[in-house]
């Protein structure tokens, strides 16, 4: 547990953070949850933060295949008519 973030939560004293997104599909957030994992499912998550889609969700029961996780975006991104060459990605904790 982390008892300054349960204090924060308690107080509402989170802080939103803010972000610069030039239009559609500018931005894709994935993420991942593991409030599944005691049943052996994972959860994985597609979201255009700037019109609040959702490109997609997948329940698959690893989370361990890059491979995998790649595939969810290139099949969002050929269903879409593509997207673009760069891909930033940023390793931030689960709460940002």
């Amino acid at each position: 547990m982390e008892p300054d973030a349960v204090k924060k939560r308690r107080h509402r004293r989170f802080v939103r953070k803010r972000f610069i997104c030039a239009g559609v599909n500018d931005i894709w957030a994935q993420d991942q949850h593991d409030k599944w994992k005691r049943f052996g499912l994972w959860l994985h998550n597609g979201i255009d933060p700037f019109m609040n889609y959702n490109n997609w969700m997948k329940v698959w029961w690893t989370n361990r295949n890059p491979r995998l996780i790649a595939s969810y975006y290139i099949q969002a991104a050929r269903q879409l008519g593509g997207t673009k060459i760069a891909f930033p990605f940023f390793f931030h904790g689960d709460n940002i």
